[in-house]
């Protein structure tokens, strides 16, 4: 910014600041493609489920990796025992995890799916 105020260098400044820019959409990119590699995966998986709540479940995580049975019960507006079955199926096939050791108020979470958005960013240069 010194150079852009002392010799008005803009054009050094705007292609610095593009670029990096352009890097973290690629990152972003390339953890959307990732995601949603794991949802085609599991909605393959869950597609021979008899109920369909576990697919249901699957496109939930996507947009937060953690569920509990009664936000699943009010999102998808089923029953809490579906909603609890339909996370037990899901747990069963590794897709989400109980986290913690509570009898009540239990949250699961899809740690693939977080493990992603966790990751430090991939900005390396061309």
């Amino acid at each position: 910014m010194r150079d852009v105020t002392e010799r008005g260098a803009w054009e050094e400044w705007l292609q610095y600041f593009c670029n990096g820019v352009a890097r973290q959409a690629e990152d972003a990119l390339s953890r959307t493609k990732r995601i949603n590699s794991l949802h085609e995966k599991w909605r393959a998986e869950a597609a021979s489920d008899s109920s369909s709540t576990p697919s249901k479940l699957i496109d939930l995580i996507g947009s937060n990796p953690y569920v509990t049975p009664r936000g699943v019960q009010e999102k998808l507006g089923v029953a809490y025992n579906t909603a609890a079955a339909g996370i037990r199926q899901l747990e069963r096939r590794g897709i989400v995890t109980k986290m913690g050791d509570n009898k009540r108020d239990r949250v699961f979470c899809a740690l693939e799916i977080l493990s992603i958005l966790k990751e430090p960013p991939r900005l390396d240069p061309d």
